[in-house]
């Protein structure tokens, strides 16, 4: 895992794609990397499918409804960051 990670270090996040349906997200990165995330086959439908916690105190996730959001970290009830919606994600 720790490999895997730090080839992705050195590339730049070009596209993240949700599929709701499936619940799994692609992160496309340069050099044609490509990093799969899904919820666990076991989760109840109301969990979220996935988080990824960013190094400027935000929160990137897919929700139980398939909805990227992009939320404060450092606030007890985080709220959606300004102008960071799932269209904005998709084009990253």
């Amino acid at each position: 895992m720790q490999a895997a990670v730090e080839r992705l270090e050195t590339r730049e996040l070009s596209k993240v794609l949700h599929d709701p349906r499936t619940r799994v997200t692609r992160f496309l990165f340069s050099e044609d990397a490509e990093l799969r995330c899904k919820g666990y086959s076991d989760a109840s439908v109301d969990e979220d499918c996935w988080s990824l916690y960013t190094p400027d105190a935000h929160i990137l996730f897919a929700d139980h409804t398939g909805k990227l959001q992009y939320v404060r970290s450092d606030l007890a009830d985080p709220t959606a960051s300004l102008g960071a919606d799932q269209d904005s994600m998709a084009e990253a």
